[in-house]
């Protein structure tokens, strides 16, 4: 039997927390008390201007509850604003304000250089292959159902 310590789910996992811990060290040395799952949200904005929660909550992959949590923390912090949306007056959409675009362009050239780093550690080719077998691994594991293995 195999080392669970050596499996793919394991490690694709112990790499995933280093990699987001190592971007937590650098987003932590803002003024804001923001993490990954923050910045994410916050540059899926800046590329996007002004998105619905709904856009926002499957570009993220996070559940309704976990954006709404994440928008009224980011929204506590003057970071984004929320507003109703002029075309579904049931529905919000959400930008960056002044500071959350201020907050964006002070972070991103610092976490840019780990990406960076990174790719020129591993090179294109590994990088692309990575990137091609992780979203296999998703995909698999997105479509995969726990009966195909006990029946």
């Amino acid at each position: 039997m195999a080392q669970v310590n050596a499996s793919v789910g394991f490690l694709a996992n112990r790499a995933a927390w280093k990699y987001r811990s190592l971007l937590n060290q650098i987003i932590q040395q803002c003024a804001y008390d923001i993490t990954v799952e923050h910045w994410i949200a916050l540059y899926y904005l800046y590329q996007h201007d002004q998105v619905s929660q709904i856009d926002l909550a499957r570009a993220t992959y996070k559940d309704r509850a976990n954006v709404t949590r994440l928008i009224q923390k980011l929204d506590a912090l003057h970071l984004i604003k929320r507003e109703r949306s002029v075309s579904d007056q049931r529905s919000f959409v959400v930008s960056l304000t002044n500071d959350g675009k201020k907050l964006v362009a002070q972070l991103q050239p610092q976490l840019k250089a780990v990406t960076e780093a990174v790719n020129t550690h591993f090179g294109a080719e590994r990088i692309l292959r990575l990137q091609k077998d992780l979203q296999e691994l998703y995909d698999f594991a997105d479509q995969f159902s726990v009966g195909d293995v006990l029946d």
